[in-house]
């Protein structure tokens, strides 16, 4: 007689129920690992939304730190926009003759007359930047200012144009219109106009700067982007979104995104005094689904002492 051996399996019942323990160990398992690991990936999102927010911070406040003293404003009712006038260089002028081993710049286009046409005058030494060395011309509609002290008198004035007028800043060099070179004096370098201009007030300590183009910080919410813009000539208003995006179409400036994912932002600037400094309170809100909302507040010394 033979026999049939055994067969060894399992039964369906027995499946069913290794796969219904798998499914609950499966579930304890990613409970405990996928809080974890959602944390981690929202905490880097979180740290990378703080690091886009902290290095547009950085950058306004180098701009607003080398900007002209008295050129920050913001718009009336609207803390959506702030412009300044960026330094290119700052330098003190000559007022007396020179005295000692080098050469003595005792005649008259050695010093700077205030309050009077004058077409020449001295830096004592030399400007750092090789874009500013003797037999250069100034360009890119780059100005020199004198003793600014009021934000109106300085956008006004600088709309002005006019070397025959008293203003605390020069007309553009634009190589057209108004020209200023730059020449060798020895140990020195000699400042000209090609027409004398007349600086409305002399500055106590003989200090002069030799303006970049301005900058603007604008508040893009509906697109979510802070922007910065720069490059375009000085106006006498503070031009809005509108006014530079057109200066950017049409070549005049140009734009670039500081931050993305904005929700929120606003400046406040308060000018100080001569004896105290300027402050531009800046908030930025950013925030995605992912990294939540991220706030950053910062205050900026201004130093307006011209």
């Amino acid at each position: 007689m033979r026999y049939r051996a055994a067969q060894a399996g399992f039964t369906i019942i027995e499946l069913i129920v290794v796969i219904v323990i798998a499914g609950i160990l499966a579930t304890m398992i990613a409970s405990f690992i996928g809080g974890p690991i959602q944390g981690a990936v929202q905490q880097d999102a979180r740290a990378a939304l703080v690091d886009q927010a902290d290095i547009a911070m950085q950058r306004m406040s180098r701009a607003i730190h080398d900007a002209v003293p008295n050129s920050a404003r913001v718009p009336a009712g609207s803390g959506q926009r702030l412009e300044i006038i960026g330094i290119l260089e700052g330098a003190s002028y000559r007022v007396r003759p020179g005295s000692g081993p080098g050469a003595s710049h005792n005649t008259p286009d050695d010093r700077l007359n205030t309050n009077t046409a004058d077409a020449a005058f001295n830096i004592l030494g030399r400007f750092g930047q090789s874009a500013l060395a003797p037999g250069n011309t100034l360009t890119n509609n780059q100005r020199i200012v004198i003793y600014p002290t009021d934000p109106g008198e300085l956008y006004q004035d600088a709309a002005a144009n006019n070397p025959g007028q008293e203003l605390v800043i020069t007309p553009a060099s634009d190589g057209t219109n108004f020209r200023i070179s730059l020449a060798d004096d020895t140990d020195e370098t000699k400042v000209r106009f090609d027409t004398a201009f007349d600086f409305a007030y002399g500055s106590p300590v003989q200090r002069l700067y030799v303006t970049d183009t301005p900058r603007s910080f604008v508040c893009d919410l509906a697109a979510g982007e802070l922007l910065m813009y720069w490059g375009y000539a000085i106006q006498t208003s503070q031009p809005d979104q509108s006014a530079l995006d057109s200066l950017v179409s049409g070549g005049n400036a140009e734009r670039t995104v500081l931050a993305r994912n904005v929700t929120g932002c606003a400046f406040d600037y308060e000018p100080g005094t001569p004896e105290r400094a300027g402050l531009v309170t800046a908030s930025l809100t950013l925030s995605t689904s992912r990294a939540g909302v991220v706030e950053l507040l910062q205050q900026i010394h201004v130093v307006n002492t011209p």
